[in-house]
């Protein structure tokens, strides 16, 4: 015979009763969760997307850092290679020159010395 406790019939009552009322607020808590998993997790993914775009820049940064220093280390060498064709030139130029052909080799020479306190002293 089944036990007909009304402690027992009541519990067994409450535990499959289940109001309309009752079942829309479950519900309605699930909705509510879902949406915030939902939320949480689009916040996080454009958390992640934002670094990768932080992380993105930051090496086109430094890959045109680098790239700025490969300039102007090549226009410092551009320059010395400037001033190296300028020399060789004005040198072929004064050889050249047809005027060094009417000039006299040096035989004797004065030394210009220079001395503190002292202008344009002579020594023979």
């Amino acid at each position: 015979m089944p036990n007909l406790n009304s402690k027992s019939v009541l519990w067994d009552y409450q535990k499959n009763f289940s109001s309309t009322r009752k079942i829309k607020q479950e519900s309605l808590k699930f909705g509510l969760h879902s949406i915030y998993i939902t939320m949480l997790s689009i916040i996080s993914l454009l958390i992640f997307y934002y670094v990768i775009l932080l992380n993105a820049n930051a090496t086109k940064g430094y890959e045109i850092r680098d790239l700025e220093d490969i300039q102007r280390q090549l226009l410092i060498q551009e320059q010395n290679l400037n001033v190296k064709i300028s020399e060789i030139e004005s040198l072929n130029k004064i050889e050249q020159d047809s005027m060094l052909e009417d000039m006299e080799d040096i035989t004797e020479t004065d030394h210009l010395v220079i001395r503190q306190w002292v202008q344009y002293v002579y020594n023979n």
